[in-house]
């Protein structure tokens, strides 16, 4: 924590660099105080936080991914990339994952294609016109979707053919994990005051411990951006 503290002296942030004007060098003046002080222990990180800094820092973690941190707070319903290959054309899913890729080209008539990935591996989602004219927002902006489908299989080649797209911190989360073996390093321990204990809260999500709430570490303010392509 003491090391991205003073890492936050020299990497201006996303917000600081993306407007319009002069960008911030991000350094500290230089200030003839005092550097004798009292020792001050800082709590340690939560596995959400320290993947929410490598993405805000670096723009990707090489440590986390979000849906490994997730999974264990999301139904048993909800399939990976991993499940897929073991399941018959034509079955109905659940499937949630980042979305790192947007693509609409000009001769696909309209459909849209998305690259949505996990903690497994990669997968493309077909999305038809109808859909993306009721769910555009979705389909063009929201970093983390439950995509409801179809799964569809073609010689050596795995799609989901989305019906549905659902942003997962509308998801109803499995709390408190119901028996699920998560280890001791998971997203949240214990629901801030103000987070819905019923939903996934990725705007309001917060680490906590004995001493008390940490920092909030929201995923869809660092996660990168997708790439787009027409």
């Amino acid at each position: 924590r003491e090391m991205i503290w003073q890492l936050g002296l020299f990497i201006p942030s996303r917000a600081l660099t993306s407007g319009r004007g002069r960008k911030t060098t991000g350094r500290q003046l230089s200030l003839a105080l005092p550097t004798h002080q009292d020792s001050v222990d800082l709590p340690p990180t939560s596995a959400w936080e320290r993947m929410a800094d490598e993405y805000r820092i670096l723009g990707i973690s090489t440590t986390f991914h979000p849906m490994g941190l997730l999974r264990p707070r999301l139904p048993d319903r909800m399939v990976s990339i991993n499940d897929l290959a073991s399941l018959e054309d034509g079955t109905p899913i659940q499937i949630p994952g980042l979305i790192v890729c947007r693509q609409r080209p000009g001769t696909a008539k309209g459909i849209t294609f998305l690259l949505l990935e996990d903690e497994f591996g990669l997968i493309n989602v077909v999305v038809y016109p109808s859909l993306y004219e009721t769910q555009r927002q979705h389909v063009r902006s929201t970093p983390l979707l439950v995509v409801h489908g179809r799964l569809q299989k073609t010689k050596n080649n795995l799609n989901v053919v989305a019906e549905r797209l659902q942003p997962i911190e509308d998801m109803q989360l499995v709390y408190p994990y119901e028996g699920k073996d998560v280890g001791n390093d998971h997203p949240i321990e214990t629901p801030a005051e103000d987070v819905n204990p019923n939903t996934i809260q990725l705007v309001e999500l917060t680490s906590h411990s004995t001493d008390g709430p940490r920092k909030r570490a929201d995923i869809r303010a660092v996660a990168p951006d997708s790439h787009n392509y027409r």
